[in-house]
């Protein structure tokens, strides 16, 4: 966690530097809701995953390229969860020891987003943006509950979360209201590259509430 930290800063100073002259650097914030998407095997869907929450923290440099339109990438440390959906697990006697696993994720997200500001009134503006964005995930598990009364026997790894791609690539589309320096939105990530690798597809989306406050 430290050595991430430290990446953060380093790379916040980097944008600082950048933005002196061309723009504003900015921290960002985000509540997430993860929404994982269905199991496709063979044309058919399977309902296995429960949404979930989570959070973002990073920095942001915006850039105007005048018109009202800006270009805005970023970087930032990410957690998310999620479950699955009615799953129970059983022990060596056939009774149930624990329901539901929780999964668990969290790594560096790098978006670039292409954004337009136009004027509701004199004092209300709008931002509206797209673009993508690249996940890096360092650390996905499966948490299962009461794991000790299940035996040296069973593994987590047998639930298939670490057999998903750790690079996965989004499509957002977002709103945000500029308060002065404090920017309030809303985006949707579409996930757009298959986490599963085989015969199965499978795909992760999420909603986030966001705050960014410039320079």
């Amino acid at each position: 966690m430290k050595r991430i930290i430290i990446i953060l800063i380093s790379l916040l100073a980097i944008f600082r530097i950048n933005a002196l002259e061309k723009g504003n650097f900015g921290i960002r914030a985000t509540f997430d809701l993860s929404i994982p998407g269905n199991w496709n095997v063979n044309h058919e869907n399977m309902d296995l995953f429960k949404p979930g929450a989570g959070f973002s923290i990073g920095g942001v440099y915006y850039r105007p390229l005048g018109k009202s339109f800006y270009l805005e990438p970023g970087i930032s440390f990410f957690y998310n969860t999620y479950s699955f959906k009615d799953l129970s697990i059983t022990g060596a006697d056939g009774t149930i020891k624990s329901e539901d696993p929780s999964v668990r994720k969290s790594g560096i997200r790098i978006p670039v987003h292409f954004g337009y500001e136009f004027s509701l009134t004199d004092k209300w503006k709008l931002a509206l943006y797209t673009g993508p964005e690249v996940n890096y995930v360092f650390s996905k598990t499966a948490h299962v509950k009461h794991r000790e009364s299940l035996g040296e026997d069973f593994d987590p790894k047998t639930l298939g979360i670490d057999e998903h791609r750790n690079f996965d690539v989004a499509w957002k589309i977002g709103i945000t209201v500029p308060f002065d320096y404090l920017w309030v939105g809303v985006d949707a990530a579409i996930g757009l590259t298959d986490l599963q690798p085989g015969k199965v597809s499978f795909r992760e989306n999420r909603v986030s509430v966001t705050t960014t406050y410039y320079f």
